[in-house]
């Protein structure tokens, strides 16, 4: 997934009264639902890019060190069990959450978690599943990490 790409995907700033948790990805080719994850994703503490192309996508994960990446597995431009298979070579510490559509079989869901997605949700994703998957995962550290900048170590909540 080699994309001549430029950087321009939409990055929302966590609110700054949260801990730096990270950064986060969106791949979704829906907006409104690529919108709502972002501000899920930045109101749990992450710093959260998006983008509804896949290739793009694998351009961030390739750039930035990812913590979580909401991936739509109907993304337009590339297969998304490839896209998560990829992603999962590329940012192997990072949680990837698949989302599907609702759909009456759960072989999206099976495929997504042999691709290598840590988890898998069926779309509209709530604030509450998002979370509990993430911290099922990986649970939360309070305080920012080893590598964050000197200055975060002062947050005062």
């Amino acid at each position: 997934m080699d994309a001549p790409l430029e950087w321009s995907a939409r990055t929302t700033k966590q609110d700054h009264r949260m801990p730096w948790r990270g950064a986060a990805c969106v791949i979704e080719p829906d907006d409104a639902r690529r919108a709502q994850l972002a501000r899920l994703l930045c109101g749990m503490g992450f710093v959260t890019h998006e983008t509804a192309l896949g290739e793009l996508g694998a351009e961030i994960a390739a750039q930035v060190s990812l913590r979580v990446i909401v991936v739509n597995v109907l993304v337009r431009d590339v297969q998304g069990l490839q896209l998560i298979r990829y992603l999962r070579q590329r940012a192997p510490a990072a949680i990837i959450v698949s989302v599907s559509e609702r759909v009456r079989t759960s072989m999206p869901v099976m495929l997504s978690r042999l691709a290598g997605a840590d988890a898998a949700l069926i779309a509209p994703v709530s604030a509450e599943a998002l979370a509990a998957v993430i911290e099922s995962v990986e649970p939360f550290e309070y305080g920012p990490p080893e590598t964050a900048p000197p200055h975060l170590g002062h947050i005062i909540i």
